[in-house]
């Protein structure tokens, strides 16, 4: 596999490669923890900012407050020393349709809102 090739454009787009130290200090076992809290800050900031342009654009009052209680858990544990989540029974209950009663994904003032017919 060629690994410069593949990486060029990360090189380009951070302009500079991750230093060595910083690498042999992530390989760390006990830095562990601290590397996966780090990746579930940045994972909830963009699940964050991608519920954010759903509510706006996309989801009805419904499907909106459904969405906001998915991340509730997540966001009082990563923000508000809140008590740790069962994660996998949480991601259990995520599912494709908020409003299944009418097989449409964010609720049925919103599909109407957009121009989709019934």
């Amino acid at each position: 596999m060629d690994y410069p090739q593949i990486l060029s454009p990360v090189y380009r787009f951070l302009h500079c490669k991750t230093p060595q130290a910083w690498l042999d200090q992530a390989r760390l076992p006990e830095n562990l923890p601290l590397l996966l809290t780090d990746h579930l800050v940045c994972e909830l900031k963009a699940a964050q900012t991608a519920m954010l342009m759903v509510r706006k654009y996309v989801a009805d009052k419904e499907g909106s407050q459904a969405l906001l209680e998915w991340l509730k858990p997540y966001e009082a544990f990563t923000f508000r020393d809140g008590e740790e989540p069962d994660f996998a029974a949480l991601n259990k209950q995520i599912g494709k349709g908020v409003d299944a009663e009418n097989r449409r994904p964010v609720g049925a003032s919103a599909y109407r809102q957009h121009g989709a017919a019934d």
